[in-house]
């Protein structure tokens, strides 16, 4: 089994042999980490990763946080919502499960594979979990109060395997 380490790097390497530039990265993480891509290579990001929603994402002209996670197998992030943005995901490497529910009730997760696309709109319960390999998901905020976009703040945790709520 590879250590974080190891996945971290591979992926920081996948990620720029796509031509993207890394803004930052957190590996601090219990359940992995993640990447964040430059301001700059947004379009890059969409084309790669959400080609046949790139129209919708681009013509709302809301801004779009890219950012690839890495989660290690059999972790699972909070269960949680946000206030001011909607997300979608792309499974890059999987599978990866995810419970999803429109009320506190966390709900059954259903297993993703890679390039299946999950949509979590604004409000929505969520909770992305490694299986027996580790995941790697492509995600995009969708920021649905453009004067005040959403950030960590945003995250309202309902359950945390690592007592963060």
């Amino acid at each position: 089994m590879q250590t974080k380490s190891e996945i971290q790097k591979r992926v920081r390497t996948y990620i720029t042999n796509k031509g993207l530039r890394i803004a930052g990265e957190d590996f601090e993480r219990p359940w992995g980490g993640f990447f964040l891509t430059d301001d700059v290579d947004t379009d890059t990001f969409l084309d790669l990763f959400f080609a046949r929603e790139a129209v919708q994402l681009r013509s709302d002209g809301k801004k779009i946080s890219p950012k690839l996670l890495v989660v290690l197998p059999e972790m699972r992030l909070s269960w949680q919502y946000h206030d001011r943005r909607a997300e979608m995901h792309k499974v890059i490497r999987g599978p990866v499960a995810y419970s999803l529910s429109i009320t506190n009730d966390l709900s059954d997760p259903v297993t993703y594979y890679a390039d299946a696309l999950v949509e979590i709109p604004q409000g929505t319960r969520h909770r992305l979990i490694g299986l027996n390999e580790w995941g790697l998901v492509a995600e995009v905020w969708q920021h649905v109060i453009p004067s005040h976009p959403s950030d960590e703040a945003d995250n309202h945790r309902l359950q945390d395997d690592f007592k963060r709520t």
